[in-house]
């Protein structure tokens, strides 16, 4: 009973604010998304790191040749040992006008991580001739808005814009892809409940919770805010830089055009991306511990932030829990909150639909995400496991399986009426 009840109200207490949180969250969007005067013509960089993409690369370059705008160039960077993409990307670029702002520029250095790439052609390229540089993933959109959005905004050295991340495929082919596949509501939830409120505040420099951090893709800064939080390095290519950038109080603007992404319909490369999320978590508060001086303050932060990572996998055990100790009631109670949530979530997803609705035609209705309901809860169990085999991995010194690109991204326009 000493335990039960603490547990419970704790639980309770998480589900609610967190319904809270995204109402305010949606009134912040609808504000942001309010009309702002022109005022800059900044110079942009795209730069999209490519490996192992040769399913989609096609779409992504016909995508990319669209964009014709003379303060925007971009570079499609991958490694030498990517023959058969190179091939067919330069024949795709012969096919384009001469004068395409799209440019092919190949790593022939030993690293071919996501931040060995980024870095390289950062120092390669002329970065000074630009004011931004814009980072990409290759199965991202390039919403052109972002830029339009970042005009009217007043320069400053040390400052980061970030897109709301948004992944629209919520159905698979089959149940275990739509467990896999509700991932996606899991990053609607967060960018809802925790990072836009975050994002409201890392503005006024208060950057106290994890959830302020760079997507590694739709992220828009200057060079010198790059070279000012540490650059881009592995292992966790983004999370490090804007882990850094927090510490470091640079405050991290959202962008309300949302950066369309994608993820694994598989349940075991979705649980995978469960434990890199995770290990992205751990590394906030192991880094924050190891550049901070060791006063009570510092501590603090650190178990708030520590344990806002651990209630994220907590929660569905903790359910699970108080029903097997007979807190029937409670745990009712929780699941209708959540099953709450999820509805308000309905309505997050239709926001972010209605912005990006010049890239998506997939329709979602109330009932099947309904249904979605019972998958969300089996995913969330499934990545209550994360963590263990994330700290496994850290004490045995195991490296992390590299997740590959959905193949079906660029193909999500469907409509599941």
């Amino acid at each position: 009973m000493m335990v039960e009840i603490p547990l419970a109200c704790l639980t309770s207490f998480h589900m609610v604010k967190s319904i809270i949180n995204i109402l305010k969250s949606q009134t912040i969007l609808k504000d942001k998304l309010a009309l702002r005067s022109k005022k800059e013509q900044y110079r942009f960089l795209i730069i999209i790191p490519i490996f192992n993409e040769l399913e989609i690369v096609e779409e992504l370059v016909n995508d990319l040749c669209k964009i014709q705008n003379e303060n925007i160039d971009i570079v499609l960077t991958t490694h030498i040992s990517q023959v058969k993409m190179i091939s067919k990307i330069n024949i795709m670029l012969q096919l384009t006008d001469s004068q395409s702002n799209l440019k092919l520029l190949i790593n022939d250095k030993v690293d071919s991580t996501k931040a060995g790439q980024v870095s390289y052609t950062i120092n390669t390229i002329a970065t000074d001739n630009y004011d931004y540089i814009s980072i990409y993933d290759c199965d991202s959109f390039v919403d052109t808005r972002a830029m339009d959005y970042i005009n009217t905004f007043s320069y400053e050295h040390n400052h980061v814009f970030q897109q709301i991340p948004f992944y629209p495929n919520v159905f698979g082919d089959d149940f275990l892809q739509d467990i896999a596949l509700t991932r996606n509501i899991h990053s609607l939830n967060y960018t809802y409940s925790c990072e836009i409120i975050t994002f409201h505040k890392s503005i006024s420099r208060n950057p106290f919770r994890m959830s302020t951090h760079l997507l590694g893709h739709g992220e828009h800064m200057p060079k010198k805010t790059i070279d000012y939080g540490g650059g881009f390095r592995p292992p966790f290519c983004d999370s490090a830089l804007g882990f850094s950038l927090s510490f470091l109080e640079v405050p991290i603007h959202i962008i309300p055009y949302p950066d369309i992404s994608s993820s694994p319909s598989s349940i075991y490369d979705s649980y995978q991306q469960g434990v890199r999320w995770y290990a992205g978590c751990d590394l906030y508060w192991r880094e924050y511990r190891r550049i901070q001086p060791k006063d009570i303050k510092v501590y603090v932060k650190l178990l708030y932030t520590l344990m806002n990572n651990i209630r994220w996998s907590i929660f569905p055990l903790a359910c699970i829990y108080l029903f097997h100790k007979g807190f029937y009631e409670v745990t009712t109670i929780i699941v209708g909150l959540l099953f709450v949530r999820h509805l308000l979530l309905f309505s997050s997803y239709q926001q972010l639909s209605n912005i990006a609705k010049d890239h998506l035609t997939l329709v979602v209705t109330i009932s099947k995400w309904i249904y979605l309901f019972l998958p969300y809860l089996l995913m969330r169990l499934i990545w209550s496991i994360a963590p263990i085999e994330y700290y496994l991995r850290l004490i045995f010194k195991k490296p992390f399986r590299r997740i590959p690109t959905p193949k079906d991204v660029r193909k999500s326009n469907v409509d599941n009426e």
